[in-house]
């Protein structure tokens, strides 16, 4: 069962306190799992979850979503090295969609993806934009 996604979506990292979720699709997961890495070292837990196909994730009945996706949580950022057209409906109008528009450039993969912004430094920075608008509190148990 380890690695399949029957449900559209599955949660990589859910810390106990979270403002936001990164929404990843696919290649993108490992770059986002190092931003997760670098924006928890400022005390801000990220919710990271894998979606690599809406519609099934649609078929889903509505308490399910709102558990992987809640709605208290607004800052969310899609990370898609393809199309953006769509995320908005995952994302909110105070999300982040980053996603590559356009076609026509050839080099390496990873510089590609350093040069659209597709890595953890990168992804932080996309990250801090909405999340600036929040004041973090984390309560400790």
């Amino acid at each position: 069962m380890r690695g399949r996604v029957e449900r559209g979506i599955r949660t990589l990292r859910k810390p106990e306190w979270f403002p936001g979720i990164i929404i990843a699709t696919g290649s993108e997961v490992s770059a986002c799992r190092e931003a997760c890495d670098i924006i928890e070292r400022s005390n801000i837990g990220v919710r990271l979850v894998n979606m690599p196909s809406w519609e099934l994730f649609e078929e889903q009945s509505e308490t399910y979503r709102n558990k992987i996706l809640p709605i208290h949580c607004r800052i969310r950022v899609s990370v898609e090295a393809g199309c953006s057209m769509g995320w908005e409906r995952y994302t909110g109008c105070q999300g982040v969609n980053m996603a590559i528009d356009r076609f026509g450039l050839s080099a390496p993969e990873r510089e590609l993806l350093s040069f659209f912004g597709f890595d953890p430094y990168s992804m932080r920075k996309r990250w801090k934009k909405p999340s600036s608008k929040i004041k973090h509190r984390r309560v400790i148990l």
